[in-house]
């Protein structure tokens, strides 16, 4: 089995972080990627985390992925996807 390399693992992280909309401690997504506690941090630091309730981070979706679903929803039939 091949380690995985720092941008898989970044990859991956976005994914966890986004599918647990309660957040992830450091350890959780060490245990989840199978790094240190540090590296975790490190991982979480990059992918500019914000902190949803004491030590659990998430991601906040940038104002372009926000734009990109609008236009999606509204194309999927919405008229704007403002209910987004």
């Amino acid at each position: 089995m091949h380690a995985r390399t720092k941008l898989s693992n970044l990859v991956e992280a976005q994914r966890l972080y986004f599918s647990h909309s309660e957040g992830l401690t450091d350890i959780e997504l060490s245990n989840m990627l199978n790094v240190g506690r540090s590296t975790a941090h490190r991982y979480r630091s990059e992918l500019n985390t914000v902190e949803v309730s004491p030590g659990r981070y998430t991601l906040e979706p940038t104002e372009e992925e926000v734009a990109l679903a609008r236009t999606i929803l509204a194309r999927a039939g919405g008229k704007d996807g403002s209910s987004v």
